[in-house]
């Protein structure tokens, strides 16, 4: 719906009523993300990482602020770690289909584009419940209004909306 301020706002409240929300810090961090506030998306990222730093998808959002700002050694970094971590949660379940979309979408942001495709098709093979191509979709719109000529990820978006309505007829 795009009313990231009023996100903003319903993120801070659920932090003040509860300091240590780590989903409802990334989620804060993704919507100030979204408006190009890097520098307070980027604590959020840091903040929600010191509570679980295994959080593929915090790594992942904190390596497009990091691109977004050019800071591409930081966002190489954060992308090979949650590379790392999304293939070993492949490897121990390769049937999570949230999993193997998020995995792909990491690949694509480290410029893996025949390896995010191929986890792409693994998904869509494996009959994915539509939400989770929707999660996938806006995943890379919200990437594209960061990095709007980000290589390759209109693509792949366009891909998944013509799975979507091809499978719906």
């Amino acid at each position: 719906m795009e009313r990231y301020s009023d996100a903003i706002a319903d993120y801070t409240r659920a932090i003040e009523l509860d300091s240590e929300d780590e989903w409802a810090i990334t989620n804060r961090g993704g919507a100030r993300l979204l408006t190009r506030n890097y520098t307070q998306a980027i604590q959020d990222f840091n903040r929600s990482l010191e509570l679980d730093a295994n959080s593929y998808i915090t790594l992942g959002l904190r390596s497009v602020a990091y691109r977004a700002i050019h800071q591409n050694e930081n966002a190489e970094s954060d992308i090979e770690q949650a590379i790392k971590i999304a293939q070993k949660d492949y490897d121990a379940n390769p049937l999570n289909h949230f999993n193997i979309f998020n995995l792909a979408i990491c690949h694509l942001a480290a410029g893996d584009v025949a390896q995010a495709k191929h986890l792409c098709q693994d998904a869509l093979e494996k009959d994915p419940p539509v939400r989770y191509i929707e999660d996938a979709i806006r995943k890379l719109e919200g990437l594209l209004i960061v990095l709007p000529n980000f290589p390759n990820a209109q693509d792949l978006c366009s891909y998944l909306k013509s799975f979507l309505a091809e499978a719906s007829q």
